[in-house]
């Protein structure tokens, strides 16, 4: 405790002689930042990036850091990533997807998932669960190893009525679309929002102005993600309690993904087959009809 106390005080002092003037606005900085890490994380240091203040600790023990940003009055939280810096991802994928689910869900019981989905990246396999916590008042996108569940990148960002209103226009804009992202800026005096969404393997990134709610901008990107559970088609498209129906085939789409030459049209849910019954032509009896021969009763 006094070792940190300490190396709160000297980082205290340096960052007030290097930022000359924006002594108050750091010092508040460095008390909101301090209130989204654990009591063992320890300073490493801040910077000014683009228009942000960002503040960086460690917990060595645990093997993660935390980089935590603030507005420039030191009073706006904008977003933690913590990464487990000692962890990677998996060379499979070993755990159902109902597993990962009721793994977010043991963490965040109040958590509205928006969609879970596997990523390859330099040969290892993750799961991103990409939920809101309205009790915690944060969005999460984390990113979990494949085989054991483990929490290796955690961006939290403000769950707030300005992500409602954004993810609103979003939904109606692109129906049957996933939320993956959410982020706000000040530009020109207007405030602009930043969406994210996944639709048939596609991410739309939007731009949306705050004031009109109007759509100013569409960039579509192939998507790297593979979606392996969309709440829409689990009985609640809001997931505000939960889901009770699980998806069946979620546990047979765990292996690694095939990539695909195109993307699927429709989400997989969606994929029923046909009604299995169909209908027997009636027997109508025809002029060799010999009731004497007719066995079939």
């Amino acid at each position: 405790m006094i070792k940190k106390l300490f190396t709160i005080f000297l980082a205290g002092i340096l960052l007030l002689s290097a930022v000359s003037g924006l002594a108050e606005q750091v010092a508040s900085g460095w008390r909101k930042a301090a209130l989204f890490v654990p009591g063992s994380a320890m300073p490493e240091g801040m910077e000014d990036q683009s228009g942000e203040m960002v503040f960086r600790f460690v917990d060595e023990r645990k093997g993660i850091s935390y980089e935590v940003r603030v507005d420039q009055s030191g009073k706006v939280f904008h977003q933690r990533l913590m990464t487990a810096y000692t962890l990677t991802g998996s060379d499979r994928i070993g755990l159902p997807v109902l597993t990962v689910r009721a793994n977010i869900r043991d963490k965040h019981p109040d958590a509205k998932i928006e969609g879970i989905y596997t990523s390859k990246i330099d040969d290892a396999h993750y799961f991103i669960g990409v939920f809101a916590d309205p009790g915690q008042g944060c969005f999460f996108r984390d990113q979990f190893n494949a085989a054991t569940g483990e929490t290796v990148v955690s961006l939290m960002k403000p769950f707030d009525e300005d992500y409602v209103k954004a993810r609103d226009i979003a939904m109606e804009y692109l129906l049957g679309g996933l939320m993956l992202d959410f982020a706000r800026a000040d530009i020109g005096g207007s405030t602009l929002w930043f969406v994210s969404v996944f639709l048939n393997d596609v991410e739309h990134r939007l731009t949306i102005d705050a004031d009109t709610g109007i759509i100013i901008g569409d960039s579509p990107i192939a998507s790297e993600l593979t979606l392996v559970y969309d709440p829409h088609f689990e009985g609640d498209e809001q997931d505000r309690e939960g889901f009770d129906i699980a998806d069946e085939g979620d546990e047979e789409k765990t292996p690694p993904p095939e990539v695909s030459a195109r993307p699927a049209t429709t989400p997989k849910p969606t994929k029923k087959p046909a009604p299995r019954q169909t209908r027997r032509p009636t027997n109508r009896p025809s002029d060799d009809d010999d009731d004497d021969d007719d066995d079939d009763d």
